[in-house]
């Protein structure tokens, strides 16, 4: 409940921190033309705190979202889930 309140009065979280912080790197891979198109999948909450700290360049090159923790997740669940057409057979 203190972390709700944190966020409520407008202090400045580690989540938030870290999310700001995975923004502005994102970003400047964007500047340096390390990709064109941004697939993003983190769990639901961490989501909501990456779409505040995209600045609007960043989030207009986001294709596809996926609010899923996948931090358990398996190789090859990983692979299925990030990589579908690799396992749809002819």
């Amino acid at each position: 409940m203190q972390f709700v309140a944190q966020i409520e009065a407008g202090q400045r979280t580690e989540i938030d921190v870290f999310a700001v912080r995975v923004a502005q790197r994102l970003g400047q891979c964007q500047r340096e033309r390390r990709y064109e198109a941004l697939h993003v999948i983190a769990a639901p909450r961490m989501l909501g705190y990456l779409r505040k700290a995209f600045d609007p360049g960043l989030a207009a090159i986001v294709v596809d979202e996926l609010d899923k923790d996948l931090v358990q997740a398996s190789e090859a669940e990983l692979t299925q889930r990030l990589f579908p057409a690799r396992d749809a057979k002819p």
